[in-house]
């Protein structure tokens, strides 16, 4: 896969946090789609394993880098 910058986010690039529940790990990515409900900044994610996928605004907390597949 190829790092991207986010400011060269293409729909489809995969976005990876670190640390969100204190295991010193990448534990969550989501994938960018481009525009949506929150313009430019929409992702497409699910809070965890089981639960529904929606439409979210792109954070940055914890994001170390993107990748497009």
């Amino acid at each position: 896969m190829k790092r991207v910058l986010l400011s060269q986010l293409q729909p489809g690039d995969l976005l990876f946090y670190y640390n969100l529940d204190d295991d010193h790990e990448v534990d969550h990515v989501v994938m960018y789609v481009g525009s949506g409900p929150y313009g430019t900044t929409t992702v497409i994610a699910a809070a965890h394993t089981g639960t529904n996928v929606s439409y979210e605004p792109l954070f940055t907390f914890g994001l170390v880098g993107a990748t497009r597949p």
